[in-house]
């Protein structure tokens, strides 16, 4: 009989995982655009500034980075703030950590007896 051959499956490549959410400008109607990075739209919106707070919410929420892009000038374009996919991650981080701190502490505190 023909003995069959076995293949070890390859593993897919991990994708990033980590979410990166762009602002800018539209030249068509002068709408702020928040657009997922590679994606498409996902909300417009008539001021940077709403823009600006919509994706610090996305950002809080749901983890991620943001990019604002120039609206006009000579960078028009070109990244001019946000905050970066590490340092939400090293943020988190530290939250969990603080996190567990408290409740270990909490945990070696006896109990008051009545």
């Amino acid at each position: 009989m023909a003995e069959k051959k076995v293949e070890a499956k390859k593993e897919a490549p991990k994708k990033d995982s980590a979410k990166v959410y762009h602002v800018l400008k539209r030249e068509s109607d002068g709408m702020w655009a928040i657009k997922i990075r590679g994606g498409k739209v996902i909300k417009l919106c008539s001021t940077k500034a709403e823009a600006e707070a919509y994706v610090d919410t996305l950002t809080k929420n749901q983890g991620g980075a943001a990019v604002i892009h120039a609206s006009k000038g000579p960078r028009k374009g070109a990244v001019i703030g946000g905050t970066t996919a590490k340092k939400s991650v090293e943020k988190k981080k530290a939250e969990d950590a603080a996190k567990k701190e408290a409740a270990k502490a909490a945990a070696a505190k006896p109990a008051k007896k009545k």
